[in-house]
């Protein structure tokens, strides 16, 4: 099929990759959107403490950079521990 100048290509967005260091990683930006949902629902005080929980709290993420997959599983399950919703209800 030809595509013409004005067609669309279709595109995976990957969120995940392995890392040379060992270990699957995770893009910043997942974090941020995860940040900026909890402040606006919860307050900055809220993100804090999730991160506190989390044994993240020195941490700052940025949307450039990758980090381990275990800091956004150690946030959710920090968050659905706040929440009382459980980690796979999640939507």
């Amino acid at each position: 099929m030809r595509r013409g100048a004005g067609d669309v290509e279709p595109c995976v967005v990957a969120v995940s990759g392995f890392s040379r260091r060992g270990g699957f990683t995770m893009h910043g930006l997942i974090h941020v959107q995860l940040q900026r949902f909890v402040e606006s629902r919860h307050g900055a005080a809220a993100w804090r403490e999730l991160n506190r929980r989390a044994g993240l709290d020195s941490r700052v993420f940025t949307a450039l950079e990758s980090y381990p997959d275990q800091d956004m599983m150690r946030l959710v399950n920090e968050a659905a521990g706040l929440t009382g919703m459980p980690a796979s209800g999640a939507r």
